[in-house]
This record gives C-alpha cells, structure tokens and sequence, in this order.
C-alpha cells in the first residue's frame, strides 16, 4: 500500500476504536494482507506448475507419436 492509504486507515482504526481494540485490528488486518498474498502466490505458483506440466505433456506425446511412427515404418515392409 501507499503511504496515504495507510495513513487513511491508521487514521479510521484511531478514531473508531480505544487503544487496545486497535492493536487487534491492526494485526487481523495485516493477517488478512498476507493470507490473501500467499494465496496469490500459491495460485500463481500453481499456475506456472500447471503450464510446466502441460508443456511437458505435449512434448511427451510428441515424442511418442515419433516412436510409434518409427515403429510403422520399421514393421510395415515385414508385414
């Protein structure tokens, strides 16, 4: 966040809540911020894992169409 933004807030938890309430405001908030970053995050690190993993796939079943072809054409004149 910007340093207006947390100014605001810090401003709102003040005027709104007594001394201690406003300690436990402040880290639920901050618990909020970084549960939601690190689901970000896993998301997105799922996202690139789950691209690696599809790209891996495609370049498995190209592999394997060349090998069946080649056993094609390696059988065929046997046959």
């Amino acid at each position: 966040m910007d340093t207006n933004k947390t100014l605001d807030l810090a401003s709102r938890i003040q005027t709104k809540f007594d001394g201690g309430e406003q300690v436990q405001v402040g880290e639920t908030y901050l618990d909020r911020k970084s549960k939601q970053e690190l689901i970000d995050l896993m998301n997105s690190l799922f996202q690139e894992r789950a691209d690696a993993l599809r790209k891996f796939m495609y370049e498995l079943m190209l592999q394997k169409q060349r090998e069946l072809t080649d056993l094609r054409e390696e059988y065929e004149p046997q046959r």
